[in-house]
């Protein structure tokens, strides 16, 4: 590694350290979310509630495991690299600690723009330029209508700024939907979720890692801050997206059992956790928010971390197939037992966050619908299969091919580990982050 590498390695540290004072000097010691989103705030325009202060924290984390799994790549020296994740991480703390709904709108589009590069600049397959295209015209496509309706806001209420503390009511309808279609669409949900497959099966781990750890949490973070502003108005609406994110989910199930490719069958997977996380927001139950946090916060990890054990077989077999790759327990004794809690965990089993979340959503929506139940318990009854379908044909069976390759090294041990240990404190110190604990 050369001089001006570890220059700009240890000026990165410092860049970390900066920012991590930033969000302990302008967030909140106290996690548990509040129905009035009370604001503390350093200065007018930069402000951090509870929401945005878990997300930020978990941003900083993921920073850091992006750089490190890059290291058997030609990104490992790469500058422009660590810049696009400086930027990347500049943009997504400005965006959780911005009170402005103009400058929150520049920097939620912004923030496309580095995850866009690293896909093409460090993606496997020439079909990465589709895929980030793909990325690129769904979201922003979809973004307009919230550009338009920010616009309004500042001709109808004769504002020079517009904040989220104003509180905004007496919207129509077509308001109301293109207020939060953008952020729908880059959770993404079911009927709009066609790009997510795409950019996750051709970006590089950092990529993959960038988009389920946080990326996809904006959508969800921008519904937090917008549909508390005019909950009294938006039930008129609010069945139509239970409805679209229950049974999408229970359809992108079926979808994950036809999947032969690792990456795009966990893409789908998260899209279906993230209809779930839809669902429990237009709940408009305290509840229902406490338990999409701690979705958000738990498939940030969760997910992050099966997508590194899925790159780690790309590294020395070259194929994400499922029946080439099949009874590779053999091999990779520890990668199985790292795969085998990731699983479990993403199915819901103690003792993680997973648990937890899960029954804090079932509770939420069965309280807002009773006729929600039976969907909802075929629909956990596919996830837990799934996942066990998944693990099993992963790790057993007939080995179809057998050639040279390295083994795991401690470093990929040490970052499988630092995804799977946040899991298991936040279900410790579950009372940080749920008002009902």
């Amino acid at each position: 590694m050369g001089f001006l590498t570890r220059l700009f390695l240890v000026f990165q540290i410092n860049y970390y350290i900066i920012f991590s004072l930033y969000v302990l000097l302008l967030g909140r010691a106290q996690f548990i979310l509040s129905v009035d989103f009370e604001f503390n705030s350093l200065l007018r325009v930069f402000v951090l509630d509870n929401i945005g202060y878990c997300l930020t924290i978990l941003r900083i984390w993921i920073s850091f495991l992006n750089i490190l799994s890059m290291f058997n790549t030609e990104a490992k020296e790469s500058k422009i690299f660590l810049i696009l994740v400086n930027i990347q991480l500049t943009l997504l703390i400005l965006t959780f600690s911005i009170n402005n709904l103009f400058l929150f709108y520049f920097f939620f589009e912004a923030i496309l723009i580095p995850i866009i590069l690293i896909i093409f600049y460090w993606g496997y397959q020439p079909e990465r330029i589709q895929a980030a295209n793909y990325m690129l015209f769904y979201t922003l496509v979809g973004s307009l209508p919230l550009l338009v309706v920010i616009l309004l806001f500042y001709t109808k209420f004769s504002l020079s700024i517009v904040s989220f503390n104003y509180f905004l009511f007496d919207l129509n309808y077509f308001e109301q939907i293109f207020l939060v279609v953008a952020f729908l669409i880059k959770l993404p949900i079911f009927l709009f979720h066609l790009w997510l497959p795409k950019a996750h099966v051709e970006a590089p781990v950092a990529g993959s890692i960038m988009l389920a750890g946080v990326l996809l949490k904006l959508g969800g973070y921008g519904i937090y801050r917008v549909i508390v502003l005019f909950n009294r108005t938006f039930n008129n609406i609010v069945f139509l997206f239970i409805s679209i994110s229950i049974v999408g989910s229970f359809f992108i199930r079926g979808l994950c059992f036809r999947q032969a490719d690792v990456k795009s069958l966990i893409a789908y997977s998260s899209v279906r956790h993230m209809g779930i996380l839809i669902a429990s927001i237009f709940s408009f139950s305290l509840m229902g928010w406490d338990g999409g946090l701690l979705l958000i916060l738990r498939h940030g990890l969760c997910s992050s971390g099966i997508f590194y054990l899925a790159n780690i077989f790309y590294e020395r077999f070259y194929s994400r197939n499922l029946f080439l790759l099949k009874g590779r327990i053999i091999f990779f004794p520890i990668i199985n037992f790292w795969w085998f809690i990731f699983c479990v965990f993403n199915m819901g089993a103690p003792p993680s966050i997973n648990l937890f979340s899960e029954i804090v959503l079932l509770v939420s929506l069965v309280k807002f619908n009773i006729f929600l139940a039976f969907i909802l318990f075929f629909t956990m009854f596919n996830r837990a299969f799934y996942s066990i379908y998944f693990y099993r044909f992963l790790q057993h069976g007939k080995r179809w091919f057998t050639y040279s390759f390295f083994l795991p090294d401690l470093r990929d041990i040490k970052i499988i580990f630092a995804h799977f240990f946040p899991i298991l404190i936040y279900f410790l110190k579950i009372e940080l982050f749920i008002s009902c604990a």
